[in-house]
């Protein structure tokens, strides 16, 4: 059973993480596709987690570049805290290496590499750019891995799930604690 958050239809489920639940929905007053991460019920009632999904709205609403996911809009309904996020439907890194790996077993690649070298070089430039661009905005990500890396329908990468970067600022306050 999906939750049920005014304006959004759900459509199906994308996948969960630890902290949320990740949708393919209809942003109905806008007729477009949406991804829409809620987080799971059990974390709402905790402010930790409440504040750390709302900080994730506020630090990619914070960005504008190509190789970062765009947020929409956040809320919460009936204890549903929520972001709709721009979907991307080429999928995730993980999703493409799996596909890979299958061709593989039929001769379709390269035995030793699910990329050639220019693929490489253009997915870590990619990555590099928009992580550049946040540290730029003063956000450390801190949890790059092949599920938070997605892809435009054209095969540009861009980086997703900010729920556990930290701010500089904030780094920088924990060490001068730890230091003391």
């Amino acid at each position: 059973m999906y939750p049920e958050i005014p304006g959004f239809k759900i459509i199906k489920n994308l996948g969960e993480g630890a902290m949320a639940k990740v949708y393919l929905a209809l942003d109905e007053g806008l007729d477009r596709q949406v991804a829409l991460k809620v987080m799971n019920e059990s974390l709402a009632h905790d402010p930790e987690f409440r504040d750390r999904f709302i900080n994730e709205a506020k630090d990619t609403a914070k960005f504008n570049h190509e190789g970062i996911v765009k947020i929409f809009t956040t809320g919460v309904h009936q204890n549903n805290y929520f972001l709709a996020l721009e979907y991307l439907e080429a999928g995730t890194l993980k999703d493409n290496l799996k596909a890979r790996k299958k061709h593989q077993g039929q001769g379709d690649l390269d035995k030793t590499h699910l990329y050639d070298s220019a693929e490489a070089l253009q997915l870590l430039k990619s990555l590099t750019e928009a992580l550049s661009y946040a540290h730029n905005k003063h956000v450390v990500h801190r949890d790059i891995k092949p599920e938070n890396i997605l892809f435009r329908s054209d095969g540009h990468a861009v980086l997703s799930d900010f729920g556990i970067a930290k701010s500089v600022d904030e780094i920088g306050r924990a060490s001068c604690r730890e230091r003391e």
